[in-house]
């Protein structure tokens, strides 16, 4: 009896022995495949920054596929740290793809299933992104961004049934949600709810007077009750900033910015939401990295023409002439803004710069027309 009791354990013990072994090389192949499908996009057109945190993280990657000592799990979070980089810097399909590889590994990791989310939304795929962050919903169900952002694609999608179901889970965990309201409100725009939507709009503004898009929402709802006339006042008292998801994993991947090309990603997005000053801020913090970026300059000459600083306007765009002198949108931007501060003359000159490059323009050909015209008015 002792000696069966002696042969059962050894016999255990070698069976748990090789189902470890059985499970390594598993893990192994399966981690070998999926090293098997990592792309490199092409990074050149980056700044000299971002291209290094690029490629290290990339070969960090590699480099641990080949070692056989390195943890599944290290490689699980390798793929998902390069998958960050990408989607910082708008390399969003491969982002995504390599999300999906760190899930193959760990399935059941919130972050990843949320950021692959975010890279199908970036990618024109809502239905894609719906099902990553039900997948992240289901990790952890109470957090609040991620509703918000199934809320919102079923709103883009006018599932409005799916919006509504979404909309009442955030406002029962956070009630003073103000995103969730503002989809509220346009949801009963919709139904024909026009006064409860008033109500509620006014009392978003009056809390976020800066957010623009309540102002414009609310100017709908008044023109669709045929009070036209109350609309002028609403669309003109609109901030011009947008209201903005609290979205700490968001936060987390903009630090990863290094370089010019990531500023200039984030600006853009921020500009696309009409947050015009975080845009600003990120145009900034991209020309203290690379001051001669034209993009950079370009955009500041835009934003500060918006916002009525024609000096300021009129500089940026005149250095970003000088390191791109063929760039018509520039010059043309560049000439708009001579004129607001008065330099007739000069605005002309830049007019017929554009004419040198492109003969067939005739916005620039009306624009001279139209100065030649104004100056000779008021001699």
């Amino acid at each position: 009896m002792v000696y069966m009791l002696f042969h059962n354990k050894k016999s255990m013990v070698l069976i748990g022995l090789i189902l470890f072994v059985t499970s390594c090389t598993n893990d192994a192949d399966v981690i070998n495949q999926l090293c098997k499908k990592v792309g490199q996009p092409s990074v050149k057109n980056f700044d000299t920054l971002t291209q290094k945190s690029l490629n290290q993280a990339y070969t960090k990657l590699m480099n641990s596929c080949q070692n056989s000592q390195v943890s599944k799990t290290k490689v699980a979070y390798n793929f998902a740290n390069l998958a960050k980089l990408y989607l910082v810097n708008d390399l969003n399909v491969t982002a995504y793809q390599l999300f999906q590889s760190a899930l193959e590994i760990h399935p059941n990791h919130f972050a990843w299933h949320y950021l692959s989310g975010i890279a199908q939304e970036r990618m024109g795929n809502l239905d894609g992104a719906i099902i990553q962050y039900n997948l992240a919903h289901k990790i952890k169900p109470q957090n609040i961004p991620t509703l918000i952002r199934i809320a919102e694609s079923y709103k883009i999608l006018n599932n409005n049934e799916k919006t509504r179901k979404t909309v009442r889970k955030i406002l029962t965990l956070d009630p003073k949600n103000a995103i969730a309201s503002l989809l509220k409100s346009q949801l009963l725009i919709e139904e024909g709810q026009y006064s409860e939507a008033e109500i509620l709009l006014k009392q978003l503004i009056k809390k976020y007077p800066k957010a623009n898009k309540l102002n414009y929402v609310l100017a709908n709802a008044l023109r669709l009750q045929g009070r036209t006339d109350a609309i002028a006042k609403v669309v003109n008292s609109a901030g011009d900033q947008a209201l903005l998801l609290n979205d700490p994993l968001l936060e987390d991947l903009q630090k990863l910015v290094t370089g010019a090309g990531g500023y200039l990603v984030l600006a853009n997005k921020a500009r696309k939401s009409g947050d015009l000053s975080v845009a600003k801020t990120h145009l900034l913090a991209a020309i203290k990295i690379e001051p001669e970026n034209v993009s950079a300059l370009h955009n500041l000459g835009y934003i500060s023409g918006v916002e009525g600083n024609h000096k300021a306007a009129m500089d940026y765009l005149k250095k970003a002439l000088e390191n791109s002198p063929t760039n018509i949108d520039i010059a043309s931007d560049y000439a708009t803004a001579l004129v607001s501060m008065k330099k007739y003359q000069e605005a002309i000159d830049t007019y017929k710069s554009i004419l040198l490059i492109n003969p067939n323009d005739n916005e620039a050909k009306t624009r001279i027309i139209k100065i030649e015209k104004f100056i000779k008015s008021q001699n």
